[in-house]
């Protein structure tokens, strides 16, 4: 349970305090006085310091400045006082308090705000739990720190390298690089610029104790995400380790949703396959091939028959599952090359490179014996057919071609693929 040390001479502020963060399900420990507070301090594990200004024992400031110097230095530490004044705060944030909040009648709520947000689940800490990390150093005593300020971070998939080369040559892709800038045989610089040529998938932090503007803008501009100066505070550290793979997170999510955008602009939603505009694009694609010089391409054109007794008799519903199932059907006899779109309500176009009117005759044939054996309450399910192949025609006229063949096939009894036609006669 998350633990709070409150640390105020007022009885009054204490039992408000204690009363409403218990209410919201903390533990609180009250002190009245600086002794207090450090044998509460002995006695268990506390996550967060609160103290007023005002206390006995040589006031709040003093006691800062002790737990600084003392074991209990890297517990957070938040000032509820009634002086507002900056120059207080200026020298109180110097110290190393992470919070000021002025003793208002709310300053309960205010501070239950931070807290919320301090304790919240960092997808970014939680993350890097999960990460590969490699530390390029030279130096021993600097690898050692940094693997320590990690572990104690409870992150441990970390793996240490004092070759450039054994690090460059490796087949782990980790998630964050950490890279010194100065290196036997080659630079920091250049084992950045190698590894940035794999991909912007990654974190890399350039490490150096080089406090030189130029060296730095150059780093950053040759591929790293930031720049460490050594000797590292731990706390530094590990706040711009979070920052850095909150920003990669942020970034991937975004190119993931920019994925998704394009996908769902190019896709048709109850089908899966390509809707009508891009499947027509890429018809136009198809045939451009062909007549810069490539094989011969063909399309077919299928339709479900008597779709609309089906809506009629069974409802939209089942409408929509006949849709998505005859998709999934031709889609299973498609090569990975072959293109499936939604054409239209209930019509499907195929493109099928580098196959010839034949072949794509055969495929439709296969297609429609396979439908034709779906029963939706104890209804066959069956489609009809066009299949053209490119003869000098543009995009259009192959769609007029297939949709001409398709009525034709519909117009002899459906169930079938028509292949001929007397184009003469239109």
């Amino acid at each position: 349970m998350f633990t709070i040390l409150h640390v105020d001479n007022s009885t009054f502020f204490r039992h408000v305090f204690r009363e409403f963060f218990e209410d919201k399900g903390y533990r609180c420990l009250s002190a009245k006085d600086i002794d207090s507070a450090y044998y509460l301090l002995q006695g268990g594990s506390v996550n967060l310091i609160v103290t007023a200004l005002e206390i006995r024992g040589g006031g709040g400031e003093h006691f800062i400045r002790s737990l600084n110097a003392s074991e209990y230095r890297n517990i957070p530490v938040v000032v509820v006082t009634s002086n507002d004044s900056l120059e207080v705060r200026r020298g109180l944030f110097s110290l190393g308090v992470i919070d000021y909040i002025a003793k208002t009648r709310d300053f309960a709520a205010h501070l239950h705000d931070f807290i919320t947000t301090m304790t919240a689940k960092d997808r970014a800490r939680q993350a890097l739990g999960e990460m590969r990390i490699a530390v390029l150093d030279d130096s021993s005593m600097e690898l050692g720190i940094i693997r320590n300020i990690l572990q104690l971070n409870g992150i441990t998939g970390i793996d240490i390298y004092t070759d450039p080369f054994a690090l460059l040559e490796s087949n782990v892709r980790y998630q964050v690089y950490f890279i010194d800038l100065v290196l036997p045989g080659i630079s920091g610089e250049q084992v950045i610029l190698n590894l940035r040529k794999r991909g912007s998938d990654c974190v890399i932090i350039a490490i150096s104790g080089i406090d030189n503007y130029k060296v730095i803008a150059n780093v950053l501009l040759s591929g790293a995400d930031d720049y460490m100066m050594k000797p590292f505070n731990a706390s530094i550290f590990m706040a711009r380790l979070v920052s850095n793979v909150r920003s990669h997170l942020l970034v991937n999510d975004l190119a993931a949703k920019n994925r998704e955008l394009e996908k769902s602009s190019v896709t048709d939603e109850l089908t899966g396959s390509h809707n009508h505009r891009h499947v027509h694009r890429l018809l136009e694609e198809a045939v451009n091939r062909v007549r810069e010089g490539g094989a011969v391409m063909s399309m077919v054109l299928l339709g479900i028959d008597n779709f609309s007794a089906i809506n009629e008799d069974f409802g939209h519903a089942v409408g929509d599952r006949v849709i998505r199932t005859v998709a999934k059907t031709i889609r299973e006899h498609l090569r990975d090359e072959d293109s499936l779109g939604r054409y239209g309500g209930v019509e499907f176009m195929l493109i099928i490179p580098g196959t010839d009117l034949e072949g794509a005759h055969a495929l439709a044939e296969r297609i429609r014996q396979r439908i034709n054996r779906i029963n939706f309450r104890g209804r066959r399910i069956s489609v009809s057919g066009g299949a053209v192949s490119i003869d000098g025609d543009e995009a259009m006229d192959l769609v007029l071609k297939a949709g001409s063949l398709l009525f034709n096939a519909r117009k002899k009894g459906k169930n079938r693929i028509e292949r001929s036609f007397d184009w003469s006669r239109y």
